[in-house]
């Protein structure tokens, strides 16, 4: 349920007008607060404790920025993880010249095939039972892949097989990237981090709504400023975090596959 619901979030792109909607509830809760504090005192003055307030926007600070750099490093990583699928699937499907001319024309066809599948697997991953029975599909273009690459090497006439060998390093290079690839969009950090993220940001604006109303400061400027970075933060970060799903993409690195696809 909780994951439909994330899905559904990032698809219609509504975590933003939802934060917004949270951070601003808590502003106004905090406000709400600190009035009625004030009241119950009979009009006396309010001090927020600043130690304490400098305490908890330093662990806010702390948490925000060790989830920030390691959401971009694995963006990063997923981005390094493309350039060695690229290259890889190069090196193999140029590495199907050193077979006999005579044994070329199905393993090209193979590698177009698991191409194109490749090029489908990571479309529409919210659903998981397609997502499921793509991988099926694209892992079993990959073991043929593999299968007609051993049956032609064998079938190459020594000494010629021993050069003809150097395919199946490729296509077991190949393998390794994109099973690097497909394992890089399961690294992610447990989902309790996010949430303390999340706890911690309504916690200040909780704060500076109390602040508002403790101090008699009629100035709301930086309050609004506060609840933008927040939103902009936290929706940064989970983007980064799920390139496939929201708006920042690795759509660039994915170009240059599909213009390879086209060479093939």
């Amino acid at each position: 349920m909780l994951e439909a619901m994330r899905l559904y979030l990032f698809e219609n792109q509504l975590l933003p007008i939802l934060l917004v909607l949270m951070f601003g509830g808590a502003v106004l809760g905090g406000r709400a607060w600190g009035l009625y504090l004030k009241r119950r005192v009979s009009g006396g003055k309010i001090r927020p404790d600043e130690i304490s307030v400098s305490a908890i926007f330093g662990l806010i600070s702390l948490l925000v920025t060790f989830t920030f750099f390691g959401a971009y490093d694995r963006y990063d990583q997923r981005r390094t993880y493309l350039v060695d699928e690229y290259n890889t699937i190069s090196t193999a499907y140029q590495s199907i010249d050193l077979l006999p001319v005579a044994r070329q024309p199905q393993l090209r066809e193979d590698f177009r095939d698991l191409m194109d599948r490749r090029m489908s697997l990571y479309k529409k991953i919210d659903d998981k039972k397609v997502f499921s029975q793509r991988h099926k599909d694209f892992e079993d273009a990959l073991a043929r892949v593999w299968k007609d690459a051993v049956a032609a090497v064998e079938a190459t006439p020594y000494p010629k097989n021993l050069v003809a060998a150097q395919l199946l390093t490729a296509i077991s290079n190949m393998n390794d990237a994109l099973e690097k690839r497909r394992m890089a969009l399961k690294q992610h950090p447990p989902p309790v981090i996010y949430t303390l993220l999340l706890v911690m940001l309504i916690i200040g604006a909780f704060i500076a709504g109390y602040n508002q109303a403790t101090t008699d400061s009629h100035d709301w400027t930086l309050v609004p400023v506060y609840v933008f970075l927040s939103v902009a933060i936290f929706y940064i970060t989970v983007n980064l975090e799920h390139p496939l799903l929201g708006l920042i993409t690795l759509d660039d690195y994915l170009v240059e596959i599909q213009d390879l696809r086209q060479t093939m």
